[in-house]
């Protein structure tokens, strides 16, 4: 099994996300590895989350505020407080996933030396 089938089997099945297809990107909201990266792309997404993205939340709250996604209430936010992502290999630290109709296109973990560029990119890609 492909990396890019992984991914969508533990979205579907671990993370019970429906409708793939209605998104063209996941965020992965971490708090593992740089800690201003994660409190700059958890703002990111906040400014960026729309009808066609996800955002999967594996934080807990200690490190990186995720009450704008806990109060909210959004249908496209998703807590995965099991780690799956993490557990299975799909990444390490918060990332951006691109679908192409619902088929994982590509994978961006964040590089603290190119997040302003990573950023450019993710607000591009649409």
């Amino acid at each position: 099994m492909s990396k890019e089938e992984r991914i969508t089997t533990v979205l579907q099945d671990s993370i019970d996300v429906e409708g793939l297809r209605a998104y063209n990107k996941v965020y992965v909201l971490t708090e593992k590895g740089c800690v201003s990266c994660n409190r700059s792309f958890s703002e990111f997404i906040e400014n960026e989350l729309d009808a066609e993205s996800l955002c999967i939340v594996n934080a807990s709250g200690r490190i990186v505020d995720i009450s704008y996604y806990q109060d909210n209430e959004l249908q496209n936010v998703i807590f995965d407080y099991e780690n799956f992502l993490v557990k299975n290999n799909i990444v390490e630290t918060s990332s951006t996933i691109f679908l192409d109709k619902g088929v994982v296109d590509t994978v961006i973990e964040l590089d603290v030396k190119q997040l302003g560029r990573q950023f450019e990119f993710f607000q591009d890609e649409r």
